[in-house]
């Protein structure tokens, strides 16, 4: 009991210490020095820091070495992390396009037909494609077609039509379910 006394008034002090002292500029001036520091120098401010903030001292070390830093610090206006994208929207169109016309098949099969599809849709007047975005579509593979459809088959599917509710309520009647005769039927 006096251990959580005790560690309540630690904390208690702890607070009034923090209300004083700005906790991200306190990180940040902490992180800078202990960066730039040598072996001993950083075992000195780790003790000191540890010591203001009442930190572990693991937990502390990691928050001097990665620094403070704002959660949402990347705007709306930063690029795109990764790889660009190879299809656009144009091409994501023009696939579903295509792929309604010839009644939704799997990635596999369209693949195998998608050539001749578009070259028959094209002469008949049906589809009219840019060079560019007829090209992709020649080059995409089965797996990308079927990733880029997931959206537009995910729409498709039906929600549940069934409104009945599972049987519990006739389960909790029978005393002992493991007693019944189990009923075999000879096979025709």
């Amino acid at each position: 009991m006096k251990g959580i006394i005790f560690a309540n008034a630690k904390l208690k002090e702890v607070g009034a210490k923090m209300k004083r002292i700005d906790m991200t500029g306190l990180i940040e001036k902490y992180s800078e020095k202990y960066r730039k520091a040598g072996k001993k120098e950083k075992s000195r401010i780790l003790d000191e820091f540890t010591e203001l903030t009442e930190y572990n001292r693991s937990y502390a070390s990691l928050k001097l070495r990665r620094g403070y830093s704002k959660k949402n610090k990347r705007s709306k206006f930063t690029k795109r992390r990764g790889r660009k994208k190879k299809y656009d929207l144009e091409v994501l169109r023009k696939l579903v396009e295509i792929w309604e016309i010839l009644d939704f098949p799997c990635g596999k099969r369209f693949k195998a037909i998608i050539e001749e599809a578009i070259e028959n849709l094209i002469k008949n007047g049906h589809l009219s494609l840019k060079e560019e975005v007829k090209q992709k579509l020649l080059e995409i593979s089965s797996s990308t077609i079927d990733r880029l459809l997931r959206s537009e088959r995910k729409k498709m599917e039906l929600k549940g039509r069934s409104h009945t509710k599972p049987g519990t309520l006739l389960k909790k009647h029978i005393s002992d379910m493991h007693h019944l005769p189990v009923l075999i039927h000879p096979n025709p």
